[in-house]
């Protein structure tokens, strides 16, 4: 052997028996990024989804943290958060900002450039949990989004209408509307599959205000599908401004449908007290609401969706909506898939972290904790959750507010009423008729009735 082959040899031999550098488990916290518009033109819905995020970011540092892979001990949290200022491009600016400082995951509120703040992520592999997508480009693997999708809004309320033996349906959409399409897309996959009959459809170039024309336009649409084509449920996929139009061109129209739905409304103070009583019996469908029944069991954070309505309340003073719901829920899926993680899966390699937090967001429908939480079964297998299908809310005038009647397995409110009684029917029924089922009936013969009644 030459001496340089010796000296190879052994300078192999010697790498051979280095010891070699493994990740070690994490000693730091974990660092989490939001991002929420909280100025400008979205600041009070940033606002909701920032209380739902800071709700459970409170509970479980007031607890120490949260539990990694059935470590013994919590690992903090620690959180980063920036103000998008209602802004698609700061968005984006943020998403850098939080890569440059080294977030473990980010939490983002609202739908400002989705796929812009997800492509950013996605090149840095950070894990983007989204508390009101998505939308995101179908080649990213990063991203999950937490809300149901849009595209099943309606699954519920068609499988009723085939239920009622509704035939004939109308369609309103604002094309302008990403989120509208996707909707009325959904429904119409769906009607499909009930074999029912999209015969009247109307697309709104934009209804995001209560102009005359626009209300004028959905009105005269309403009554030739009452009349000319027998239409007996309509579907409007519009924006919440869109909906108050919506709501104001169907009690212009008086027309009696057996259902009439919304898919957005603004659900403000001003818009209820502004409708009031013809409100009633309008469906919309909803992400969450405080009046469905989701018990905890096993028991996970928050408890039931009661336990989670009372314990937001008692700290902030008011109801939670589906916003703060949807982000305290973000926080819950976070937390649920550090703990399915396995022992070594939670290094100070932030590489092999993001991938191991992928894998369990992936996977949380294997973890026994997510199938009954506050905002029911979580599944994010499909990056986007599809654990159950969207509650249906309707005005009732015992409540004087809307309430959860379907699913019927998860409402609190047992009494929603359907198919939707006439306007006659609800003015008071003249003389001699009666109230018979929602409608305004002959008195039978040989006796009569004072209206109205």
């Amino acid at each position: 052997m030459t001496r340089h082959s010796w000296l190879l040899y052994h300078l192999l031999i010697g790498l051979s028996l280095a010891p070699i550098a493994l990740p070690q488990p994490s000693s730091g916290p974990l660092r989490v990024g939001l991002i929420c518009p909280l100025s400008g033109s979205l600041s009070e819905e940033g606002q909701d989804f920032d209380d739902g995020f800071r709700y459970w970011y409170d509970t479980v540092s007031e607890a120490g943290g949260v539990r990694v892979g059935g470590a013994e001990e919590l690992t903090p949290v620690e959180l980063v958060e920036l103000d998008s200022e209602s802004n698609g491009t700061k968005a984006v600016s943020n998403a850098r900002a939080m890569v440059d400082r080294q977030v473990d995951v980010v939490v983002q509120c609202a739908a400002l450039d989705v796929a812009g703040v997800a492509e950013v992520l996605e090149a840095s592999s950070i894990v983007n949990l989204h508390c009101s997508g998505p939308f995101f480009p179908t080649d990213l693997q990063y991203s999950f989004g937490i809300q149901l999708p849009a595209q099943d809004y309606y699954a519920g309320l068609l499988r009723d209408a085939h239920l009622q033996r509704i035939s004939k349906i109308a369609l309103v959409v604002d094309t302008t509307d990403p989120t509208a399409e996707a909707i009325c897309d959904g429904a119409r996959d769906h009607a499909s599959s009930f074999n029912l009959n999209i015969s009247s459809e109307l697309s709104l170039d934009g209804a995001t205000t209560t102009d005359n024309k626009t209300v004028s336009q959905i009105a005269e649409f309403l009554r030739n599908a009452a009349d000319n084509d027998e239409v007996q449920a309509v579907f409007a996929c519009v924006s919440p401004e869109g909906g108050e139009a919506f709501t104001e061109a169907v009690i212009e129209a008086k027309q009696d449908f057996q259902i009439v739905a919304v898919s957005s409304l603004p659900m403000t103070a001003e818009f209820l007290e502004r409708f009031g009583r013809d409100l009633a019996y309008l469906l919309t469908p909803a992400q969450w609401h405080p009046t469905l029944v989701f018990n905890s069991d096993p028991p996970s954070l928050f408890g039931s969706s009661e336990e989670f309505s009372e314990g937001f309340a008692a700290k902030h003073g008011r109801q939670p909506n589906e916003n703060v719901a949807s982000c305290a829920a973000a926080g819950l899926a976070l937390q649920l898939a550090l703990e399915s993680m396995g022992p070594d899966e939670w290094t100070d390699d932030r590489e092999t972290n993001s991938g191991a937090l992928r894998e369990a967001l992936g996977s949380l429908e294997k973890f026994e904790e997510a199938d009954n939480t506050f905002f029911g079964r979580l599944d994010l297998s499909g990056q986007q959750n599809t654990g159950r299908e969207p509650a249906v809310l309707q005005w009732l005038e015992e409540y004087e507010g809307f309430g959860a009647v379907l699913p019927l397995w998860q409402a609190r409110v047992k009494s929603g009423v359907q198919p939707a009684p006439t306007w006659q029917f609800r003015a008071g029924c003249p003389s001699g008729t009666r109230q018979l089922s929602g409608r305004c009936e002959p008195c039978p013969e040989g006796q009569t009735s004072r209206g109205p009644n």
